[in-house]
């Protein structure tokens, strides 16, 4: 899906990503103010920049095993967003991915993790500025937890990690 496609679509309340899909491009449904529902096919590799920013409405998103990378602001100022299913194979996450998603409150972090890239210049957490996030749980077999993840996440309570881990950055 190119960038822009469907940005500011305002009567937009759901959609489907089909299989024939494997990148959704930056901003494609930023701005989507009526945006409540999203399937993402398992064909998809990679979630780009902006691309579900701005959707107030939006309340959930599993983002498929396929899913290898989650571009910079990807879901940032969804503040409805308090559940997050991510991939088992994701391998960057950029700064800024959930930025601000107040009503998030717990997220399981894969063990395939292994970066967390900067997006536009700015090299920040992905779920930076989260302050309803409480609870963090890194996967069986996590050996590293990348910096800056949880950045600017004031209200922390619980975080589990695995005896495996060997690096925290």
């Amino acid at each position: 899906i190119v960038s822009y496609l469907f940005e500011k679509c305002t009567g937009l309340e759901e959609i489907t990503i089909p299989d024939t899909v494997t990148f959704i491009g930056g901003a494609a449904f930023s701005e989507c103010a009526e945006l409540r529902k999203v399937s993402i096919a398992d064909s998809v590799t990679e979630i780009g920049s902006s691309a579900f920013s701005d959707c107030p409405k939006l309340t959930d998103i599993n983002i498929p095993d396929s899913v290898t990378e989650i571009g910079g602001n990807a879901f940032s100022n969804c503040a409805n967003l308090s559940q997050v299913s991510l991939s088992k194979k994701l391998t960057c996450i950029r700064s800024n991915a959930f930025y601000n998603c107040d009503s998030l409150t717990e997220i399981e972090i894969p063990k395939s993790l292994q970066s967390v890239g900067m997006a536009n210049y700015i090299y920040s957490g992905p779920f930076s500025n989260c302050d309803g996030l409480k609870n963090i749980k890194f996967e069986e077999g996590t050996t590293q937890i990348v910096s800056y993840l949880f950045e600017k996440c004031t209200g922390l309570e619980e975080i589990t990690i695995p005896d495996t881990v060997t690096f925290i950055g």
